[in-house]
C-alpha cells in the first residue's frame, strides 16, 4: 500500500525526534498544495496508529478573490470525505498590510500564526503539524546564508519547537518536493496550486525556482545533508546558549530603574570569543522589549572594537536610543532618555522598607549592639531626625571614614572611576541636615558610634 511505503519514510523521521504522541490532539494546517494535502493524508493514516484527534484548519488569505475561496471549500470538502473536522479562517492581508506596512508574505504569515496560536489555547491542541519539506529546509538555508552574519541565525528550520499550548511539528522535512509530489500522484491527491508560488518577485520563489533546481542537478539528495546540517547546528547553537547564559550571570549586572546593563569587561574577555557574541545579543534581547530589525553584524562589531578600544571613555549609539558607553574597565548599556531621570528624594522609614527609584531597597532595623557592619550596610547612632536619600547636588562633601577632613563628592567619584552618566543618580544617605552618611556602595562617612549609645540603626542596601 502506497501510504505504508511513504510510512516507512516518515515513521523513523518522527521517532528519531520524537515529534507525537499517541492520544494527542493535533491541529494540522493545509492549503490545498502538493504539501499540506499529502500531510493531511498521512496524519489520517498516523491517527488510526496512535489515536490521535485531529482537527484541520485552512486560511483564506482572500488576496485571490473566488480562486481563494474555492481553495478552502475544497479543503473542508476533502476534509468531510476523510470525516475529519475542518475550520475555515479568513484573514484580510490587504489590511495588515496597509496598517502594519508590511509584506504580502510577512503579513499572510503572521496572520496565519495568529490564528493558529488562538486555535491551540482555546481548544488545547498538543501539536500543530505543519507541511514543510526538505527542498524549504534547502530554501531556507541559502536565503539566511545571503542575509545574515551570525551563526545562531543559520539554523534554518526547527523539526520541532514550542508553539503556544503545545508544538509545531514538521514530519514532511525528510522529503523532497519531487517525493511529495510522486506520493501524491500515486495517492491520486490533486494539489490546487497557487499561482503566487511560481512568481520569483517574491524572494524565496527565486530560490525555488532560480537556485534549488542547480543544486539539485548535483545533488539529488542534498535536502538529506541540509536537514542533518541543520540539526547539528541546532544541537550545538543550544549548547553555546546555555553556556552564555551562565556567562551573563556570573558577569553581567542588570538594573531595572532605569533599565541598564554594566558589565566588566576583564571578567567578560574571559570567556570565549563565541560565548561573548552570544551574551552580547542575551544582553539585547533583554533591553529591547521589542528587538529591532536593524540590529545587524555591524553593531557586534562596533560592540567588540568597543571593549579593545585605549581609550577610557567611548560611546555607540544604537538603535531606539540605547547608548553603550566604556568607562574605564566597565561597559554600560542604557537608554538615552533613561539617564534623564533624576533621582528624587525620598524619607526612609525606621524601622521598615523603602523601594528607591532605582528598584533597590533599604531595609531599616533598630539594634541594641555595635555590631560589625557588612559593605552593604551601615550601622549609625539611633536618632529622631529624618533620614533620606536623594541625589548628589554641586558642591557636596563629606568626612570620609578612615580619612582625615573632607573630600568633594565629584572627586571621589573620579577617583572610583564611576561613569559621568551615572554620578548625578548615584543614592546618597543623608541625615535631616542634609549631611552626607553614606555613598552607597562606596564610602561611608566618619560618624561615632560610642558605647554610650543604647540604640542603633541598621540600614541594610537590597538590589
Amino acid at each position: 500500500m502506497i501510504v505504508h511505503r511513504l510510512n516507512e519514510k516518515v515513521w523513523p523521521f518522527i521517532e528519531r525526534h520524537q515529534l507525537i504522541r499517541s492520544h494527542s490532539k493535533v491541529l494540522v494546517a493545509v492549503s490545498g498544495g502538493a504539501d499540506s494535502l499529502l500531510l493531511l493524508h498521512y496524519m489520517a493514516f498516523l491517527s488510526e496508529k496512535l489515536a490521535l484527534k485531529l482537527h484541520v484548519v485552512t486560511v483564506d488569505h482572500q488576496l485571490r478573490g473566488e480562486e481563494s475561496r474555492r481553495d478552502a471549500l475544497f479543503v473542508q470538502s476533502l476534509c468531510a470525505k476523510l470525516q475529519i473536522p475542518c475550520t475555515i479562517k479568513r484573514v484580510n492581508v490587504k489590511d495588515r498590510m496597509r496598517q502594519e506596512q508590511e509584506s504580502t508574505q510577512i503579513a499572510a504569515r503572521k496572520l496565519r500564526y495568529e490564528i493558529w496560536q488562538e486555535m491551540m489555547q482555546k481548544d488545547g491542541y498538543h501539536y500543530l503539524a505543519l507541511g514543510h519539506h526538505g527542498d524549504d529546509q534547502l530554501e531556507t538555508m541559502l536565503m539566511r546564508l545571503t542575509h545574515f552574519g551570525r551563526p545562531s541565525s543559520f539554523q534554518g528550520i526547527p523539526v520541532k519547537r514550542p508553539f503556544s499550548s503545545g508544538s509545531i511539528i514538521r514530519p514532511l522535512l525528510c522529503l523532497s518536493k519531487d517525493e511529495i509530489y510522486q506520493f501524491c500522484h500515486e495517492l491520486e491527491i490533486v494539489p490546487r496550486e497557487d499561482p503566487s508560488n511560481l512568481s520569483i518577485d517574491y524572494e524565496r520563489n527565486f530560490f525555488r525556482h532560480q537556485i534549488l533546481p542547480s543544486i539539485k542537478e548535483r545533488n539529488q539528495v542534498a535536502h538529506h545533508l541540509v536537514q542533518s546540517l541543520t540539526e547539528r547546528l541546532q544541537e550545538d547553537e543550544e549548547f553555546l546558549q546555555n553556556e552564555a547564559y551562565k556567562l551573563v550571570e556570573a558577569s553581567v549586572h542588570k538594573s531595572t530603574k532605569p533599565r541598564s546593563v554594566t558589565l566588566h569587561i576583564p571578567s567578560f574577555q574571559e570567556y570565549a570569543i563565541a560565548l561573548q557574541r552570544r551574551a552580547f545579543h542575551l544582553i539585547l534581547n533583554y533591553l529591547y522589549t521589542t528587538a529591532p530589525n536593524v540590529i545587524t553584524v555591524q553593531h557586534e562589531d562596533d560592540f567588540f572594537s568597543l571593549l579593545h578600544q585605549t581609550k577610557s571613555n567611548a560611546k555607540l549609539h544604537f538603535p531606539s536610543g540605547l547608548e553603550v558607553r566604556k568607562h574605564y574597565e566597565s561597559v554600560t548599556f542604557a537608554f538615552r532618555d533613561d539617564d534623564k531621570l533624576a533621582l528624587s528624594s525620598k524619607k526612609i522609614q525606621v524601622p521598615g522598607v523603602t523601594e528607591l527609584d532605582n528598584g533597590a531597597k533599604i531595609k531599616t532595623e533598630i539594634v541594641t549592639d555595635c555590631i560589625d557592619e557588612a559593605s552593604h550596610q551601615m550601622l549609625i547612632p539611633f536618632i529622631e531626625g529624618e533620614l533620606s536619600i536623594r541625589g548628589r547636588k554641586a558642591g557636596d562633601r563629606m568626612a570620609i571614614r578612615g580619612l582625615n577632613g573632607h573630600q568633594k563628592l565629584k572627586d571621589l567619584f573620579i577617583n572610583e572611576k564611576i561613569p559621568t552618566f551615572k554620578r548625578d543618580n548615584w543614592p546618597l544617605l543623608v541625615d535631616e541636615n542634609d549631611q552626607i552618611l553614606w555613598v552607597i556602595g562606596l564610602r561611608k562617612a566618619d560618624i561615632s558610634t560610642g558605647q554610650q549609645t543604647e540604640q542603633y540603626i541598621l540600614l541594610t542596601y537590597q538590589e
